[in-house]
């Protein structure tokens, strides 16, 4: 197996793993936190088939749409330590023999990386989709595509609410309540069109930062000038 198909199952995993962290109250307690220390462990492999990437940090010049992608996998890497961090201080099962005290900063941070994380973690995603898309030149497909996208992205924004997404996100709510008599396939359900949603702003943000800078370029040799 190549190194591109190792990270394309490396990435299927983080978001199979993502999924599953979200249903806390189906998994249970220890099975969550270990799928979250699976989760970690994961993104650290990730990232280190990545090193590249980091390394060109400081490397070439940042325009539109490298500035967006660059902040999004950096925020995306401090949600992911902030979710551990959180993890491992409010751990009543993996990371006892610690013996750290959880506390209400410590529930307010996992609260809050975990939403941001996820939806940031979508976002990166669907940067990646709009790159491997353009291979699809029948229109009738992309056009089928994007109006599935359209319909499940609209839902998206109604389970973000049912979920709390928004209210964890921005620190709303100080617990999060679950409803346990809700089936399993309706929760997976709501977080698979919360991700295709963070996924098509992903992908639109990409492309229009690309389309800007194809104009930019367009327009400065219309005039004689030289492309920065």
């Amino acid at each position: 197996m190549n190194k591109k198909r190792i990270k394309v199952c490396i990435d299927l995993l983080l978001i199979a793993l993502f999924l599953a962290l979200m249903a806390f109250h189906i998994t249970g307690n220890r099975i969550h936190e270990w799928l979250g220390v699976a989760l970690f462990v994961l993104f650290l492999v990730h990232n280190g088939l990545n090193l590249k990437w980091y390394k060109a940090l400081f490397k070439g010049k940042y325009k539109p749409a490298r500035i967006f992608y660059t902040a999004v996998n950096l925020l995306l890497a401090l949600a992911m330590i902030g979710m551990m961090i959180s993890g491992i201080l409010l751990s009543t099962e993996v990371f006892t023999f610690l013996e750290l005290p959880a506390s209400m900063f410590a529930r307010k941070l996992h609260m809050f990386s975990t939403s941001w994380g996820y939806a940031l973690m979508a976002i990166h995603l669907g940067y990646h989709f709009a790159l491997s898309s353009r291979s699809v030149n029948d229109k009738i497909s992309r056009v089928s595509v994007g109006m599935g996208l359209g319909i499940v992205s609209a839902f998206g924004i109604f389970a973000a609410d049912s979920q709390q997404l928004w209210q964890k996100m921005f620190l709303r709510i100080e617990y999060v309540f679950f409803d346990f008599n809700r089936p399993a396939v309706f929760l997976f359900f709501d977080y698979i069109a919360v991700m295709v949603l963070f996924a098509c702003i992903g992908c639109i943000s990409n492309r229009f930062l690309k389309k800007r800078r194809k104009n930019e370029i367009q327009e400065f040799r219309e005039n004689g000038l030289t492309s920065q």
